[in-house]
C-alpha cells in the first residue's frame, strides 16, 4: 500500500492517494523553484521540470538514482521512495509571471516520469501543465512511459495554441518480455503506442524515444525496424534515440540486472564501458546510423520540439 508522510517542517497532512498494493511510500517536497537550468551537452534544452523526487517504474538503466543520495536517501529507495512537489504548480506560476518565456525550451519529465501511478492522485504535473497555459511563446516538450499522459489531451490542446508543444512516449521494445526485464512497473508497450495513436488523433505532435539503445540488447536491425514503424503506424510524427550511456551511479544497477538476464554479456559491457559512460565512438555511432536510416525509412522526422530551428531533441529520463 502507499504510505504517506510529510518531510520535517511541513505541516502533518496526508496526501489524497488510493491504498494500493506497491510498497510505496510517498512524501511531500517542498520546492521553492521548480524551474530548474538545464546543463551539459545531452541536454539540449534551457529550463527542466520534475515533479516528483524517484520513479516507480524501476528501469533498469536509470541514471537518476543519484538524485536521492541528496535527500539523504539511497540510490536502492528510488523506486519505492517517491517525493511529490505538492506545491509546484502554485510555484510554477509566480515564476513564469516573473520571467519572458517566449523562445525559452523548457521540458517537463527529464529525470523522473511524470505520469508515474501516484499522479493518477495527486495530479501535480496537471497543474504543472495548468500554469504553463498562463504564458505563451515558449518550447515546451514532455515525455513520458504512461498512457496516463491522454488524460490531459484537453490541456496539451490549449498548450498547442500557446507554445511550440511535443510530447514524446519512450519505447525501447515491442517485445514484453524483454520490456518487463528492462522496466519492471513500467506501462506495456501496447499501452504506450495507445497513448501516441489517441495523442495524434487529437491533433499533437507526438513522437517516440527510442532510448536507451543498448548495445546487443534491444539494438538488433529487427527490433529498430519493427518499432519504427509500429510508431509510425500509431500516428507519430518523430522519433529520436541514445545510445545507452552508464554513469556511475548506474553501474551497479546495470551489472546487477545483466548478470541476472544476459549473464553471457557482462564481459562485454564490461569491455564496451570501461574507459567511460559511453561505449567507443565507432559504437556508438555505428548504432545511431542504423537507427536513423529506420527513422527514414519509417518516414519520421528526426526532430522533437525545436524542428522549425533545425535543433534535434535530445530528452531523455535515463540523462
Amino acid at each position: 500500500m502507499f504510505v504517506c508522510t510529510t518531510l520535517p517542517g511541513m505541516s502533518d497532512h496526508a496526501l489524497p492517494l488510493a491504498t494500493e498494493s506497491r510498497g510505496v511510500e510517498v512524501s511531500e517536497l517542498p520546492c521553492r523553484s521548480v524551474l530548474n537550468r538545464s546543463v551539459g551537452s545531452r541536454v539540449h534544452m534551457d529550463l527542466t521540470i520534475n515533479p516528483y523526487r524517484g520513479c516507480e517504474f524501476g528501469c533498469r538503466y536509470c541514471y537518476a538514482r543519484y538524485s536521492h543520495e541528496f535527500l539523504d536517501r539511497t540510490p536502492e529507495e528510488f523506486e519505492t521512495r517517491i517525493f511529490a512537489k505538492l506545491d509546484a504548480p502554485r510555484v510554477l506560476a509566480a515564476e513564469l509571471a516573473r520571467m519572458k518565456v517566449a523562445g525559452r525550451k523548457i521540458a517537463i519529465g527529464t529525470a523522473t516520469d511524470p505520469y508515474q501511478p501516484i499522479e493518477r492522485e495527486l495530479r501535480v504535473t496537471r497543474g504543472i501543465l495548468e500554469a504553463l497555459c498562463g504564458c505563451r511563446g515558449a518550447h515546451v516538450s514532455l515525455i513520458t512511459k504512461s498512457g496516463l499522459v491522454t488524460r490531459d489531451i484537453d490541456l496539451f490542446r490549449k498548450l498547442h495554441e500557446r507554445h511550440h508543444l511535443s510530447v514524446a512516449l519512450t519505447l525501447i521494445t515491442l517485445d514484453r518480455a524483454m520490456q518487463r526485464k528492462l522496466e519492471p512497473r513500467a506501462p506495456t508497450p501496447e499501452k504506450r503506442l495507445a497513448a501516441i495513436r489517441e495523442l495524434a488523433d487529437a491533433g499533437l505532435r507526438v513522437g517516440v524515444s527510442y532510448s536507451p539503445l543498448m548495445p546487443g540488447v534491444n539494438d538488433s536491425q529487427v527490433d529498430i525496424d519493427g518499432l519504427l514503424a509500429a510508431a509510425a503506424e500509431a500516428g507519430a510524427a518523430f522519433a529520436y534515440g541514445q545510445v545507452l550511456w552508464v554513469p556511475s551511479c548506474a553501474r551497479p544497477f546495470l551489472f546487477e540486472w545483466l548478470r541476472e538476464q544476459f549473464r553471457e554479456r557482462v564481459w562485454a559491457y564490461r569491455r564496451l564501458y570501461e574507459h567511460g559512460v559511453d561505449p567507443p565512438e565507432a559504437v556508438r555511432a555505428g548504432i545511431l546510423r542504423r537507427f536513423e536510416a529506420a527513422r527514414d525509412a519509417a518516414g519520421l522526422a528526426g526532430r522533437g520540439m525545436c524542428e522549425e530551428e533545425g535543433e534535434a531533441v535530445q530528452m531523455v529520463l535515463f540523462g
